[in-house]
């Protein structure tokens, strides 16, 4: 399914009635999905993307992986699972698109940052948000490995924590990583000091830095 877009896009470089670059077409006679990436010409692109949305990073990562030889591996079910979830972003669930916050979701969030804390991926604060930025809920983590790191390695690390005791947890729940010098996480330090840490506040309808809540719910502020 992804060899055959990016060659639908490589093909696409050519124009009808036009004679096809022989050297395009011969490094995109290839399985290989970062050489067809960059024959597309998509690598920018490819990268801007995985930098500002951790589930396609994440998804990515897991199709990138594979090879003409993945066909013939045993895999286990888990395996087969993301990788069907990495192909299609559709079937996720949508169920917390607009929805209420439930405790089950509660839990999922603070399953998250046990992993993390755990793995000793610095989070300084945490919370789910909905706002007019998201169409569904998040789970937002300030870290300062993201200031130091860049978004990108930041997101890795944070992914392969959490991949490390359940790959599920890569693609759901939602997440958004920040760092510490972001708007939302000032504004809620200078409203909230730093004394949040696991008891859960609520937040409705307000601006915080700048940032406008419909609503959320913040586990720590540190």
């Amino acid at each position: 399914m992804v060899e055959c877009a990016l060659k639908a896009r490589i093909a696409r470089q050519t124009e009808r009635h036009d004679f096809p670059d022989k050297h395009r077409a011969q490094l995109s006679h290839t399985h290989r999905i970062k050489d067809l990436v960059r024959v597309a010409g998509i690598e920018e692109e490819l990268e801007a993307a995985k930098m500002t949305d951790l589930r396609f990073a994440a998804h990515w990562q897991m199709v990138e992986g594979w090879t003409e030889l993945s066909r013939y591996e045993r895999k286990e079910s888990t395996d087969a699972r993301g990788l069907l979830l990495a192909l299609n972003e559709a079937t996720r669930s949508t169920a917390m698109a607009k929805g209420t916050l439930v405790g089950l979701d509660i839990e999922l969030g603070s399953r998250v940052l046990a992993i993390l804390d755990a793995a000793k991926f610095p989070v300084t604060t945490a919370l789910w948000i909905l706002n007019e930025e998201f169409d569904e809920w998040r789970l937002l983590l300030a870290s300062p490995a993201y200031d130091k790191l860049g978004s990108y390695e930041a997101y890795l690390r944070a992914l392969q924590a959490l991949s490390d005791v359940d790959r599920n947890l890569v693609t759901q729940p939602p997440l958004r990583l920040v760092g510490n010098r972001h708007n939302l996480i000032r504004g809620l330090r200078r409203v909230f000091g730093k004394s949040v840490n696991g008891t859960g506040i609520r937040v409705v309808t307000r601006s915080i830095g700048d940032v406008w809540i419909d609503e959320a719910y913040v586990y720590r502020i540190r």
